[in-house]
């Protein structure tokens, strides 16, 4: 849930299931002490640039790619494979999840009618990585972050 599908490095945490060595090798990691930026108060524009702030996923992942000596070109190759490679992507449909954070009449809105920059990957999409790697859509690093509506 929320692994969304073209923002680098944005693997979910909010639920993670695997060994106890391994979550525990992910997630220890330096503690973020740079100052509080808020995306909004940011001058950014694009998804790429919002990637590289490093803000919640981002940076525990980027973080943990840096400690295991793994570059991070901030491309959506590279994610992809890293997903490919470190992660399975299970989507909230799967387990038949319903987060209670938006209404009923809103959940999975913007997903159903068209294609955008926080598209979550679904499992089906997890399975293509092999398939599609190499024709990673890199120009979705450029489309200007949607506007977040709640």
């Amino acid at each position: 849930m929320s692994t969304l599908r073209y923002r680098p490095y944005g693997v979910s945490d909010m639920l993670m299931i695997g060994e106890t060595d391994d979550l525990l090798h992910y997630w220890s990691i330096p503690l973020d002490e740079r100052e509080k930026t808020y995306a909004a108060t940011v001058n950014i524009a694009t998804v790429c640039e919002y990637a590289t702030l490093r803000i919640a996923e981002t940076y525990i992942l980027t973080s943990f790619l840096n400690k295991i000596g793994e570059t991070t070109p901030y491309s959506i190759g590279h994610t992809w494979e890293v997903y490919k490679d470190l992660f399975i992507v299970v989507d909230k449909e799967s387990f038949n999840i319903f987060w209670n954070r938006h209404s009923i009449e809103c959940e999975d809105r913007i997903d159903v009618y068209e294609d955008h920059a926080f598209l979550e990957m679904s499992f089906f999409d997890w399975l293509c990585i092999d398939d599609s790697v190499q024709e990673a859509p890199e120009i979705y690093l450029q489309l200007p972050l949607p506007e977040y509506k709640p």
